[in-house]
């Protein structure tokens, strides 16, 4: 049942009857699609505050702390403490009816009950909600029990909401709901419903060209968790905020990236490849568009993974995007970074609609119909490459390059190729790998690129000084790293002076060791990453506890650890001066 007609079912049954029309509904659904929002923020916000209230059992380990938290529900927030409030209501009913002072000579059930007569009105909703997550302390036919006393004799009405597949799976619950339960209602809104749940107050809430995209990019991903995506928009919003960027279309770009990582990271139903790690290595040339058969037939993880973000819309990860990956990752905005990159957010914008533009008319030509339309997808290629020249990418590139091979445009492709060179000049952007170039006289192009980039003359120090600020080796430092090889950056450990060099050393460890591919030059990090601890620690027992004292003690041998000897005490710190921390030991 959709969220409008969930509404008109509640106003039906609940806030349209008449008050002593008593009754106990269920709103039952799907783990996070959004229930509990849709009372708080829908429900409990259109209808008199005083004639409802909300109560979450979730942890409560017996029926005596649901009773004290209903009965909270009803005091206004804010006023006094709750001993004192409870105690002075008891006081006040007592002596309505006139037995005095009842606070301290009644039994706590007994004012309990004395409270629930005198504050709870014939009429009144009550919701109560995470029925399935109670404390199993509580018997279901005692919590049952309430739920009819509070229906029968208090003439109050009462919604539960639980999750379909844990609340109503329990024996008991079944057995009396027949008996307590007047109508079940199925909370099941369309994607449609559970984006505008989510979203309807955020910048782009009710702009409704973003919020179809963004339905249709999340039937893609099966994505409709209400608390994830509620989640996502929090961070949306605190990038908004920051008016970093006015371009609609850069911040629906935002959006859409914001979204899907969201997913990746906290997502159940996600492709085994498919983390955080996949997509921030996504190359601006690397496309994920599938148009040949070996993509749309690799059944690998990593295929998989990569024609599901084909299909989302999201092709490569620019700056903007690593700092929103950041952003999810650690919670922490790095404001200075995004109005860094964001200046160029027209020019981000344009390559967008540059990508999207391309997209649809690979969609029309080549998946949305079986008629004879190569020519007019060769001409639109062609057009809307010339015309997207400046924006457009490498990986966009290639495939409209190829496609107008394979359809018997080669000499078109050559006069594009040909433009594209002229309009941005032979810099092409360096790509790490180049499995997916098809059109010879681009890989020719980055081939020479990438033999112009392994001409790399940095010293050991400036490489590892990438890789402590980057906190990871990216492809560049890698080659470099390589051809140094253990003995050359063992000498430097050695030799050289640096305040920091224990942290190098760690941070290159660690950073390799998180090269997980079996590329060639992950596997020769790695185990160079592996040698150097002990290569370093068996030059000195000092080195030994150096090693251990940044946490590598892990790569030492027994034999290795063996060779630390008793030494001398460290001479006492003194109090009134800084402690000498120069050399980086602890």
């Amino acid at each position: 049942m959709s969220v409008d007609h969930v509404t008109a079912e509640l106003d039906r049954l609940i806030f349209n009857s008449d008050d002593a029309d008593a009754i106990v509904v269920a709103i039952k659904g799907r783990w996070g699609e959004g229930k509990t929002h849709f009372w708080k923020n829908k429900v409990m916000e259109e209808r008199p505050a005083a004639k409802n209230s909300y109560v979450s059992v979730f942890g409560a380990d017996s029926l005596k702390e649901i009773r004290r938290r209903v009965l909270l529900a009803r005091v206004p927030r804010g006023i006094r403490g709750i001993a004192e409030i409870l105690g002075g209501i008891a006081d006040k009913a007592g002596n309505a009816i006139g037995i005095g002072d009842v606070s301290s000579a009644m039994p706590e059930s007994l004012q309990t009950t004395l409270l629930e007569r005198f504050m709870f009105k014939a009429g009144m909703v009550i919701c109560l909600d995470d029925v399935e997550r109670m404390s199993d302390k509580i018997h279901q036919e005692e919590f049952l029990g309430f739920l009819s006393e509070l229906r029968d004799e208090l003439r109050m009405k009462v919604v539960l909401i639980y999750n379909a597949c844990e609340g109503s799976g329990n024996d008991t619950f079944r057995l009396y709901q027949e008996k307590v339960i007047d109508r079940e209602i199925e909370f099941s809104p369309d994607l449609h419903n559970v984006i505008r749940l989510a979203f309807c107050d955020s910048q782009l809430g009710q702009d409704q060209t973003v919020m179809a995209e963004l339905v249709r990019r999340c039937a893609t991903l099966g994505f409709r968790n209400v608390r994830l995506l509620l989640k996502a928009k929090r961070y949306f919003n605190d990038v908004a905020k920051t008016g970093a960027c006015q371009d609609a279309a850069a911040l629906a770009s935002m959006l859409y990236s914001i979204v899907l990582f969201v997913f990746v990271s906290l997502g159940r139903d996600r492709p085994e490849a498919l983390t955080l790690s996949f997509i921030r290595n996504m190359s601006d040339w690397d496309s994920l568009l599938p148009v040949d058969s070996e993509c749309e037939d690799d059944d690998s993880p990593a295929g998989i993974a990569a024609k599901l973000l084909a299909e989302y819309g999201y092709r490569h990860t620019d700056e903007v995007d690593k700092v929103l990956l950041d952003f999810v990752e650690t919670d922490i905005l790095d404001i200075e970074k995004l109005l860094e990159h964001l200046g160029d957010s027209p020019w981000r914008a344009q390559r967008k609609r540059t990508e999207e533009r391309i997209s649809e008319i690979w969609r029309t030509h080549l998946h949305a119909t079986l008629r004879d339309t190569s020519a007019e997808f060769a001409n639109e290629l062609q057009v809307a490459a010339l015309e997207s020249m400046p924006m457009i990418s490498i990986a966009m590139l290639d495939q409209v390059l190829s496609m107008l091979v394979r359809l018997g445009r080669a000499q078109d492709a050559a006069a594009v190729f040909s433009e594209f060179r002229r309009v941005r000049g032979d810099s092409l952007v360096s790509a790490e790998t180049l499995r997916r170039i098809e059109y010879q006289p681009l890989k020719e192009q980055l081939l020479h690129e990438l033999e112009a980039a392994a001409l790399d003359n940095r010293s050991i120090r400036e490489v590892l000084c990438s890789v402590a600020q980057l906190r990871r080796i990216v492809a560049r430092d890698k080659r470099r790293l390589c051809q140094f090889g253990v003995d050359a950056l063992l000498e430097y450990f050695l030799t050289e002076h640096d305040p920091v060099l224990l942290t190098k050393l760690k941070l290159l460890v660690r950073a390799a060791e998180a090269l997980g591919s079996a590329d060639q030059f992950d596997v020769a990090l790695r185990r160079m990453a592996r040698k150097l601890p002990k290569l370093i620690a068996a030059r000195s027992p000092m080195n030994v506890l150096r090693v251990r004292a940044v946490d590598l003690g892990d790569y030492l041998d027994k034999s290795t650890e063996d060779t630390v000897v008793n030494l001398p005490p460290s001479p006492p710190c003194r109090r009134d001066g800084p402690s000498d921390r120069r050399h980086g030991t602890r």
